[in-house]
């Protein structure tokens, strides 16, 4: 296990990777809402 984790980005990195796709994926719905 411990070799599977070394080979992946740091988990803070993971999780900003979530959030940013999180987020970009609620403003492009809100931008759809605003504009509809």
């Amino acid at each position: 296990v411990q070799g599977l984790i070394d080979s992946y980005p740091s988990c803070a990195e993971i999780i900003d990777d979530i959030i940013s796709e999180c987020t970009g994926t609620i403003n492009q719905r809100l931008a759809g809402f605003m504009n509809s």
